[in-house]
């Protein structure tokens, strides 16, 4: 009897495996779903829908080459779920970059996610760089066995928000704004930013209804500010005022950088003689502009 029994089992094993050859694959690989979210800062509440409008995804396996790239459909950024592709059962890294329409994804080293990043498509191709996208970041280590699962994937913020504006001023003058010492671009392995120094000169628009001219534009997450300026300059070059970073940031310690969502506002107030560094009146009364 048992040796019937054996028999039966191996030719409906048989059977099995003909049917996962041949005809429908379903049965040989597990579905694996992701779940994006976004909390930002007080971890209760998802604001995906709010601040990211894009995802580009990547699978990485084993042997930290690319497996998968997909640019998320309307239809799954407004489920917040993805189906990803049948995978073998095996260990991968997923990364998904969110934002990032005015942005490249560079490899340097065939496709391994430790040696790409993530940089504005003005940096990447020598243009003179305004800004950056409002960046979001997430990674995920992921198992695939033969069971169905379903994963939460946890986005970071990749950028900051930066509003500088100039009061007292002629709203007809042509005054610049340049923020120096940035670096460009961001690790696709870690979410840090990284590179050789560069200079953003974002675009300044005049608000004649109140005297003054704004700028509002995004950086990469820096950790080290020390070698950040933020200047004024005429049409000319010439420098009209300057305030470190750093040192506007230890002045100012409302402004948290270690947050998801952070706005750092500056506010350069002129006299007839000199002129003054301060935070925004907004920003004091904690009220946020619109960028």
């Amino acid at each position: 009897m048992k040796f019937n029994i054996y028999i039966l089992s191996l030719a409906m094993l048989s059977m099995a495996l003909l049917s996962c050859i041949r005809e429908d694959l379903s049965e040989c690989f597990s579905t694996n779903k992701l779940q994006l979210v976004y909390t930002g800062d007080d971890k209760s509440t998802d604001i995906f829908q709010q601040k990211i409008g894009g995802v580009e995804l990547f699978i990485f396996d084993a042997a930290v080459e690319c497996v998968y790239n997909h640019v998320l459909t309307v239809e799954e950024l407004s489920q917040q779920e993805v189906t990803l592709p049948r995978l073998a059962v095996g260990e991968y890294r997923i990364i998904g970059v969110a934002n990032g329409s005015n942005s490249d994804i560079v490899a340097t080293a065939g496709k391994d996610y430790q040696a790409m990043y993530f940089a504005d498509k003005s940096y990447t191709s020598g243009a003179t760089t305004l800004t950056n996208d409002p960046l979001y970041w997430a990674s995920l280590d992921l198992v695939v066995t033969s069971d169905d699962r379903t994963e939460v994937v946890e986005f970071a913020s990749s950028h900051y928000d930066v509003y500088v504006e100039v009061v007292g001023v002629d709203p007809s003058s042509d005054i610049r704004v340049e923020m120096s010492g940035l670096m460009p671009c961001t690790s696709l392995d870690t979410n840090e930013a990284f590179g050789d120094a560069v200079t953003y000169y974002p675009e300044v628009v005049s608000v004649a209804a109140e005297s003054k001219k704004t700028s509002t534009f995004n950086i990469m997450r820096h950790t080290d500010h020390t070698a950040v300026d933020v200047k004024l300059t005429t049409a000319s070059g010439a420098e009209l005022a300057k305030v470190n970073l750093a040192d506007f940031l230890t002045q100012n310690p409302s402004i948290d950088c270690s947050k998801n969502e952070v706005t750092i506002p500056i506010s350069f107030s002129f006299t007839l003689s000199d002129f003054e560094v301060s935070l925004p009146e907004w920003y004091i009364q904690d009220t946020k502009p619109e960028f």
